[in-house]
């Protein structure tokens, strides 16, 4: 059963501001650029669920989603990879 909008936009939502907490102690600006694309990403999707629960449509929202899917998803690797090898765990 999928999750109703509105819930998925809390979980975005509390997952963007635990991901924006990680900035403070990245070792490099680089990681931290990728925290904040990362972080950008989880309110895109915010702002698209939002509009979901309410009825409307999203429209520009999934197109900047779906132009940034690639850059978005690298890193994304690179912040998962930097997080296991600090913390020396399997995050994924």
């Amino acid at each position: 059963m999928a999750m109703a909008p509105a819930d998925s936009a809390k979980d975005f939502m509390t997952l963007s501001d635990k991901v924006k907490a990680l900035r403070a102690d990245a070792p490099t600006a680089a990681l931290q650029a990728d925290i904040d694309t990362v972080v950008m990403r989880l309110g895109l999707e915010v702002m698209v669920e939002r509009h979901k629960a309410d009825g409307g449509s999203a429209g520009s929202e999934m197109s900047q989603l779906d132009s940034q899917q690639a850059a978005d998803q690298a890193a994304i690797g690179r912040l998962v990879a930097a997080v296991q090898q600090q913390c020396n765990i399997n995050i994924t």
